[in-house]
């Protein structure tokens, strides 16, 4: 359960930068 929040939180990282 960790992993999956802790890789939303990557993603969304990754979309804001990508932005």
């Amino acid at each position: 359960q960790f992993m999956s929040f802790q890789q939303a939180l990557l993603s969304q990282l990754n979309r804001q930068q990508t932005n």
